[in-house]
């Protein structure tokens, strides 16, 4: 950069030099002392305090080249080559290219996902208590059929006297005793949030039964018992307890 700013002022002190010349007839006019004040260029009269500036700056501006430490790098010309990095206003510290989140940015963010959690949260609870009900409806209908299926299968058993005899692990043979016809975890009493129970008349053989279903947790896997008999007509009670042939019939 000295350099460049160097060859600058001597081209400077150079063409200051030259005598003028005559641009309409494109002859150099004869100079003398007293007229060459005045026709001289500015660049020339003001040689002294332009050599003067020159001087304050060569002294002021540091050498630097691709291979030098920006440190401490606060005013000059831009040199030829790499670009410096961006320089940030005070002198040696220089701007992240990439700017982080602020304190206030995160907040709201999590603010935002707050939010959205207190809307969503309600409402995944509530779809899958109603899903979990319906399950139970649908658990409900699938042992009415296959206590029906038994009754016909054993007419000399009439219902079957407990859950767990309408079930079997795999592989499984059919007997009186398992029948085979329900999901082995539902003949174990348990599903989809709810827990099921039959209970036969003790006869032999049986001609009645009573069966329900109560959530496992009132107001999260469930809300509403429901029981039914072999009518298979389904009866729920609202408070998820109590429910008995006299209760609410599901349409």
């Amino acid at each position: 950069m000295r350099k460049g700013i160097a060859s600058l002022f001597f081209e400077m002190l150079a063409l200051s030099r030259l005598p003028s010349a005559n641009w309409v007839s494109g002859q150099t006019l004869p100079t003398r002392h007293a007229e060459a004040s005045s026709r001289l260029p500015v660049l020339r009269r003001c040689r002294k305090s332009i050599a003067f500036a020159v001087q304050v700056l060569w002294n002021r501006i540091p050498s630097w080249d691709d291979s030098s430490s920006l440190e401490g790098f606060c005013i000059g010309l831009t040199p030829l080559g790499p670009r410096p990095p961006t320089e940030a206003p005070a002198c040696g510290v220089f701007m992240r290219s990439h700017r982080g989140f602020s304190l206030i940015e995160l907040l709201l963010v999590v603010a935002v996902i707050l939010i959205i959690a207190a809307i969503a949260v309600p409402n995944f609870l509530k779809s899958r208590l109603r899903a979990n009900e319906a399950s139970a409806v649908a658990s409900l209908r699938v042992i009415n059929t296959a206590a029906v299926t038994y009754s016909i299968t054993y007419p000399d058993m009439g219902f079957p006297a407990q859950l767990t005899t309408l079930g079997g692990a795999n592989p499984c043979s059919a007997s009186s005793t398992q029948a085979c016809l329900i999901d082995d975890s539902l003949s174990q009493g348990s599903k989809s949030g709810y827990s099921f129970v039959l209970t036969g008349d003790g006869a032999v053989p049986s001609v009645s039964y009573i069966i329900t279903g109560t959530p496992q947790a009132i107001g999260s896997s469930g809300q509403r018992m429901f029981c039914t008999d072999q009518t298979s007509v389904i009866h729920y009670d609202p408070s998820g307890s109590g429910c008995t042939n006299a209760s609410f019939v599901l349409e």
